[in-house]
């Protein structure tokens, strides 16, 4: 039975999906980390989803195209 919930579509690649428990979390912990990727987000989060492991919580931590980027420049901006 459907919830009547639109498809996912990711940002980045466009695909699309459909809902399900599993993705609904997945969503809501990639959306926590966005909010805060300090190192108590990330154990308020391993806590939430009662992950033993705090590696499988970081998993969560989606580096996107843009913040690769920025990263790469930033690198580079400070060798100066």
């Amino acid at each position: 039975m459907r919830a009547g919930l639109p498809d996912l579509v990711n940002p980045e690649t466009g695909r699309i999906r459909g809902v399900s428990p599993h993705r609904l979390r997945d969503a809501f912990s990639v959306h926590a980390m966005k909010l805060d990727d300090s190192g108590d987000g990330l154990r308020l989060l391993q806590e939430h989803l009662g992950h033993a492991s705090f590696n499988t919580t970081t998993k969560y931590r989606k580096i996107t195209g843009d913040e690769h980027r920025d990263w790469y420049d930033h690198l580079w901006d400070n060798t100066a």
